[in-house]
This record gives C-alpha cells, sequence and structure tokens, in this order.
C-alpha cells in the first residue's frame, strides 16, 4: 500500500513540474565504489529494460556521485526511479531547473464530495401520523392487556395444582400413619 501512495506521489510531482531534465542520485562514495556501482547499474537497468541510460559518476566536494540522467519527467521515469530506489535505498530525484523558470503553479488538490441520493419524498400529514401513532398504541395496550389475563389464568391453575397435590399429600400422610399404628397394635397385641 505504501509504494502505491509513493507512486502516486511521484507521478503527481512528477506531471505538475515542468518538463527539464531530472537526475536520479543513486548512491554516494569514494571514485572506485562508484565505477563499480554504476557497472551494477547499467546490468540492472538492462535487467529490467530501461532502456538507454545516461549512467554518470560525477564530483561533489570530496565524494563523488553515481548519477542518472537527464531524463524527461514521465511515468516511465518514475517507474524507473521505484525500481531503482528496490536495487539502490538511498537513491533521491533531483530537478535541474530550467533557465527561464516560469513561476510554479500551485498544486491542485481535488476534493471529492459525497452527496446522499435524495430520499423519495411522501407527504405525509399530521393527521395521518398520529392516527398511525394511536393505533400502535392501542395495539401495543391490547396486547399487554391479554399477556396479563393469560398469565393471570395460568397462576390461578398453578394454584388449584398445587392445592391439588397438598391435599393428596394430606391424605397420604394420613394413610400411612394408620398404617403404622395398625402395625404398632399388631406388634404389641403379639407380645402380650
Amino acid at each position: 500500500m505504501h509504494r502505491v501512495f509513493q507512486t502516486i506521489f511521484i507521478i503527481v510531482t512528477m506531471t505538475s513540474m515542468a518538463t527539464s531534465g531530472s537526475y536520479i542520485i543513486l548512491d554516494s562514495g569514494t571514485k572506485e565504489e562508484m565505477a563499480s556501482q554504476k557497472a551494477a547499474y547499467e546490468a540492472f537497468g538492462k535487467r529490467e529494460k530501461f532502456g538507454d541510460l545516461n549512467v554518470t559518476v560525477q564530483q561533489a566536494g570530496e565524494n563523488w556521485l553515481l548519477e542518472v540522467g537527464p531524463m524527461q519527467r514521465n511515468r516511465q521515469m518514475a517507474l524507473q526511479y521505484l525500481k531503482s530506489k528496490q536495487r539502490f535505498p538511498h537513491a533521491i530525484l533531483i530537478e535541474e531547473e530550467p533557465h527561464a523558470q516560469t513561476p510554479p503553479s500551485p498544486p491542485r488538490q481535488t476534493t471529492h464530495k459525497i452527496i446522499p441520493a435524495p430520499l423519495p419524498q411522501q407527504e405525509v400529514t399530521k393527521g395521518e401520523t398520529d392516527t398511525t401513532i394511536w393505533i400502535a398504541l392501542f395495539g401495543l395496550a391490547i396486547t399487554g392487556i391479554l399477556y396479563m389475563f393469560l398469565s393471570s389464568e395460568q397462576i390461578k391453575r398453578l394454584k388449584a395444582e398445587y392445592e391439588k397435590i397438598k391435599e393428596k399429600h394430606k391424605k397420604l400422610e394420613q394413610k400411612q400413619h394408620e398404617v403404622l399404628s395398625n402395625m404398632s397394635e399388631n406388634i404389641h397385641s403379639l407380645a402380650k
């Protein structure tokens, strides 16, 4: 993703400037190091099919620079720069200033406005809205009352079943008590 933004930035920058020559500075060091780097870059250029390259070693103060150019700025140069940047990570792009320079125009910024699609217009009168709200309110009220009635009926049924179970339990206890008292009487009578 970073490369995409970098490519777009370079292309926009190059198209916004004049068409004078540009240079790619690949590396710096001693004259001998730059001579070997020059051969390496020329081989790299042939492998990448850059076409005719004007690779030179230039002195800048005490150091030597390996530069490619001048080139006319276009997309081909931008792609060449990006591929060169992969092989030579310190590569930079330099603009040669023309003699009769016109003032640079400010970069154009495009703004994208998102305009929502218009919603279909429905004419709703106040009376229709009020009626709809009242119908919904009464519907909810009727549903709530019905739910309360059904739940109260269910509670009544559960209470009735609970009373029946309680009654059966009392009868069972009474019968169990009678059986135990009969057995204890029988045991008492046998023991006499």
